[in-house]
C-alpha cells in the first residue's frame, strides 16, 4: 500500500512539473513569437520609409517642384495606410469569426480594449 501511494504521488509531482514546464515554454514561443513581430514591424517601417523617401526623391529627379512631390508622395503614403488598414481589419474580422465560444469572447474583449484608445 506505501509504495502505491508512493508511486500516485511521484506520478502527481512529475505531471505538476510536466505542466509547469509546458506552461513556461508555450510563454516562451508566445514571447518570441511577439520579439519577432515587433522587430519585423520595426523593419518593415524603414523599409516603408525610405520606399517613400526613394518616392519623393524620383518625383524631384523626374522635374516635379517640391510641393508637388510632396503632395504626391503623401497622397502615396495615404492610400497605403488605408490599405494596411483595410488588410488588418479583415483580419482581424476573420479571427474573430474562426474562433470558438470562450476562446472568441477573450479575443473580443482584447481586441476592444486594443482598439479603444
Amino acid at each position: 500500500m506505501l509504495t502505491a501511494e508512493k508511486l500516485l504521488i511521484a506520478a502527481g509531482v512529475g505531471r505538476s512539473v510536466y505542466s509547469r514546464w509546458r506552461m513556461q515554454h508555450i510563454m516562451s514561443s508566445v514571447v518570441m513569437v511577439a520579439m519577432l513581430a515587433v522587430t519585423a514591424a520595426v523593419l518593415m517601417g524603414g523599409l516603408i520609409m525610405g520606399g517613400i523617401y526613394a518616392l519623393y526623391m524620383i518625383a524631384l529627379g523626374q522635374g516635379l517642384q517640391p510641393l508637388s512631390a510632396l503632395l504626391l508622395v503623401a497622397v502615396a503614403a495615404l492610400v497605403l495606410a488605408a490599405v494596411l488598414i483595410s488588410t488588418i481589419r479583415r483580419q482581424v474580422s476573420s479571427i474573430r469569426n474562426s474562433m470558438s465560444a470562450p476562446m472568441g469572447d477573450a479575443m473580443d474583449a482584447f481586441l476592444d480594449g486594443l482598439f479603444s484608445k
